[in-house]
């Protein structure tokens, strides 16, 4: 009886390599795809970052002009005819000693 090695078949080898190779492929092209997704990642959030703040700074802007157009407007129906200062200010509590919401007398 003849001992008969087992050697690998010729494709075999080649097979492998190749492969390996592919896989070794891939794994470069996913790296470089993720590293690209990763900085236009950043740039969309540099970018959004910028936006809130103009739209920050527009609503500032927005409400101080609401302001002065509230004050003009305030000014304006002070003025009409009729109207006069107030000299002293009276403030009324909510609590039971008040004139206000004190019960009748029997």
């Amino acid at each position: 009886m003849s001992t008969r090695r087992h050697q690998p078949h010729k494709h075999q080898q080649p097979l492998a390599t190749t492969v390996c190779a592919t896989l070794f492929a891939g794994a470069i092209v996913a790296y470089m795809y993720f590293v690209c997704i990763s900085v236009v990642h950043v740039v969309l959030q540099e970018e959004a970052r910028q936006e809130v703040a103009s739209l920050r700074s527009d609503i500032a802007t927005l409400e101080r002009e609401y302001i002065a157009a509230q004050h003009a407007v305030s000014e304006r129906i002070a003025a009409e005819p009729g109207l006069i200062a107030v000299g002293e200010k009276v403030f009324l509590r909510r609590g039971g000693d008040s004139l206000v919401f004190a019960p009748a007398a029997p």
